[in-house]
């Protein structure tokens, strides 16, 4: 626990927001997990579909990350259920913020990361597509559900971005890098609509 409350130090959450709605827009982030919890398995699933149509190692392993993250973020949930007081001070807050920002973190990278194996290690339009497709639907969640949180919005843009920019540029051609500038400002209006929810 002594590691979170660091990294939380550094990490500048809930800036500017008063502590008692600070620490009630923390708590709403792990309320109805279980839609979240179903997102990830139905990714998880997805990326064995492609992974099984094109019988690439890598895919396999996606899929399988995906899921066991998706477990882990499970049991944090749980953890954060089972805390001995339900109440919290901003301090402890920021330090489930932090937690829940690098398990949604590693989630996005990962469906970000299956993008760029399905594009630079298969040639199946298919799965490209799949890929994409899935990863841009869930980003689309990102700035309704995790509107509270300025640093797990940012993080999850960033941790999906740079692997979905690379996997454009691993195609080349100008169609493509046509594709890389319009996600752009996708990224930064996602960006902006959680800014103005906040």
């Amino acid at each position: 626990m002594q590691i979170w409350r660091t990294l939380a130090r550094y990490a500048g959450q809930g800036e500017g927001v008063p502590g008692e709605m600070y620490v009630s827009l923390v708590d709403a982030l792990y309320k109805d997990f279980r839609s979240l919890f179903i997102g990830s398995i139905a990714a998880a699933g997805t990326a064995l579909v492609t992974a099984l149509k094109t019988g690439e190692p890598s895919l396999y392993a996606c899929s399988l990350a995906i899921a066991l993250v998706a477990c882990l973020r499970a049991v944090d949930v749980r953890a954060y259920s089972a805390r001995p007081t339900p109440t919290m001070s901003p301090a402890e807050a920021k330090v489930w913020e932090l937690r829940y920002a690098v398990g949604s973190a590693a989630h996005v990278a990962l469906l970000g990361v299956w993008c760029l194996v399905a594009v630079s290690m298969t040639s199946d339009p298919f799965v490209h597509l799949c890929s994409f497709l899935l990863t841009i639907a869930y980003m689309i969640g990102i700035s309704g559900r995790n509107f509270a949180s300025n640093f797990l919005v940012t993080t999850q843009i960033i941790a999906a971005g740079i692997p979905m920019t690379a996997a454009l540029a691993t195609l080349g051609g100008a169609y493509y890098a046509i594709i890389g500038l319009v996600l752009l400002p996708f990224f930064v209006t996602l960006k902006f609509i959680s800014d103005r929810l906040r």
